[in-house]
């Protein structure tokens, strides 16, 4: 009887709707705390993509010293990110995979593992 009176009056319906309502908003706020692989190129902000190839290290390295901030290069999207861990981000210029959660424009650095420049897919210009 206690049941029909809440459908009956639309508490049930209103309670209902809030959770389905609530629900993806919770989802979304979950998704946006796991962590994300990104492949690309360690370069400085100033140079950018010009240093992401394998001679751009030393020049990354010299603006680097001059104060520019070390940013992630996608290629494949053109994204460029902002990198939490700049001593973690030093250790590693070149091209690499960076495992971390996205904040803002930047991602909040996790791990940094080097790859191998050869086996990236360039479909652009055909280059290994």
């Amino acid at each position: 009887m206690t049941s029909h009176f809440v459908w009956r009056t639309g508490v049930g319906a209103s309670i209902l709707l809030s959770v389905l309502l609530l629900q993806p908003s919770a989802l979304a706020a979950d998704d946006d705390t796991k962590p994300v692989e990104i492949t690309g190129w360690i370069v400085d902000e100033v140079c950018g993509r010009a240093n992401a190839n394998p001679n751009g290290k030393a020049c990354t390295l010299k603006c680097q010293a001059d104060g520019a901030k070390l940013v992630l290069y996608e290629e494949e999207e053109g994204e460029v990110y902002a990198l939490s861990d700049q001593a973690k981000a030093e250790a590693h210029v070149g091209y690499v995979k960076v495992t971390g959660r996205i904040e803002g424009e930047g991602i909040e650095v996790v791990e940094i593992e080097d790859l191998d420049h050869r086996l990236r897919r360039r479909g652009d210009t055909g280059e290994p």
